[in-house]
């Protein structure tokens, strides 16, 4: 063999000997530049779900606001009284709840972990209606009595969950009745109608305190913004008509509301 090839075998010889000692190292393999690269690639792709983890551990504030609306039901609970002013119920026994519409801001604070304080303002209507038809001729006797009420709900809220939160809570809510009409309409055999209206104001307590109790879900949209869903059952506490009616007047409510809850 020619001194040039042996110059050629032993260049070879040295190269591959000192590529294959860069890998090691105290017996140890040390990582390329390729297995590098792709080891910092995918602890990028890592680094959005710490990211979205991190969303979700702070997604309870420290208040939330809920605004919306809904529907009720009112049944009224009527009963004699042993007052100079009694009378039977006659008609009264009779009467039957209606639906009507209820609009609500409510501010919720938190005083520790998923427990709120909350206030806020509601616009609701309660109705009952009376209905009787003649079963022989066309003759028809009926009335409804509406009230307009404005509640300040004050109470305590639960609050639980990520993307899907329960929340429910039991209180107090002061009423104020600031409007009352009865509608009556009569037909007579002759299929004549006559409706008269009549403010019922001097025969209401202007105002009366309500006990409430709600549980419901809300759903998360995006960070800070809710859908939910709250039934609710109220109780007043007190006779609605004042002590110179012939009857008492008490009633439940039964509802629900949805709208939007604002977490900051």
């Amino acid at each position: 063999m020619s001194k040039n090839n042996l110059f050629y075998v032993f260049v070879s010889v040295l190269f591959f000997a000192n590529h294959n000692f860069s890998q090691i190292e105290s017996g140890k393999i040390v990582p390329s530049a390729e297995k590098t690269e792709s080891k910092e690639k995918k602890e990028k792709m890592k680094a959005p779900k710490e990211k979205k983890a991190k969303i979700e551990e702070d997604m309870t504030g420290k208040s939330f606001l809920f605004i919306g609306g809904g529907a009720q039901f009112t049944q009224p609970l009527n009963s004699e009284t042993n007052n100079l002013f009694s009378e039977p119920l006659g008609l009264k026994k009779d009467e039957k709840g209606m639906v009507t519409p209820v609009f609500n801001i409510n501010y919720k604070i938190s005083v520790s972990k998923g427990f709120y304080v909350n206030f806020g303002f509601d616009y609701s209507q309660t109705a009952e209606k009376y209905n009787w038809k003649s079963p022989t001729t066309d003759s028809a006797y009926n009335y409804t009595n509406k009230y307009q009420l404005l509640s300040v709900p004050v109470g305590i809220t639960y609050i639980t969950g990520k993307k899907i939160q329960f929340t429910g809570g039991l209180g107090f809510a002061p009423q104020v009745i600031f409007g009352s009409k009865n509608t009556l309409t009569t037909v007579t055999e002759k299929k004549v109608e006559t409706t008269t209206k009549t403010p019922l104001r001097n025969a209401v307590n202007d105002f009366n305190i309500m006990a409430y109790i709600q549980a419901g879900v809300q759903f998360r949209i995006t960070n800070g913004l809710y859908f939910y869903l709250l039934p609710e059952f109220r109780y007043s506490l007190f006779n609605t008509l004042n002590k110179q009616a012939s009857y008492a007047r008490k009633y439940w409510t039964a509802g629900a509301q949805i709208g939007f809850s604002f977490n900051f």
